[in-house]
């Protein structure tokens, strides 16, 4: 057996952690996650559901440089911006407690409500391909179900 020590069982009880080695069955990459520490979360770029908004925001950046000169900029400002706005909500609810985050947090799904709708419209009306809306609907649904998770966590959390 392999003997894993984390940082955290070092300040917290200065002892060593014996993992149990994955089953002769198990994948590596599954192997990998069960023995994996998570980082400590010190800044909002070190949450997960942020990085799927931040690569959200990018790929709609991406596709709206593809869109066609007379469409202009208004179906490509609006979901530049509702894109953005789920980035900064998340980013600013990390510095904000209680239902202040909660509030946050209703802001940035509201910005993934409205930027789902803009990508239907903008496919649509030809402006991207089926694939390319179907990928953009599903990183907003993931980055959707990721804030559902962290505002569930802030809910609990205000039960206190």
């Amino acid at each position: 057996m392999e003997t894993m020590i984390t940082e955290r069982a070092k300040k917290v009880k200065k002892s060593t952690i014996v993992s149990k080695p994955a089953a002769k069955s198990t994948s590596p990459v599954v192997a990998e996650a069960v023995n994996k520490v998570k980082p400590p979360i010190r800044s909002f770029r070190d949450l997960g559901t942020w990085q799927l908004a931040q690569e959200l925001a990018v790929a709609v950046y991406r596709q709206c440089e593809l869109f066609p000169a007379q469409e202009g900029s208004v179906l490509t400002c609006q979901m530049t911006q509702a894109s953005v706005t789920t980035c900064a909500s998340i980013a600013e609810s990390f510095s904000r407690r209680g239902e202040e985050r909660d509030r946050l947090f209703s802001n940035a799904q509201a910005a993934l409500a409205r930027l789902e709708s803009y990508v239907l419209i903008a496919s649509e009306l030809g402006f991207m391909a089926k694939g390319q809306c179907d990928d953009l609907t599903r990183r907003v649904s993931n980055t959707h179900w990721a804030l559902l998770k962290l505002q569930k966590i802030n809910r609990e959390w205000m039960e206190r």
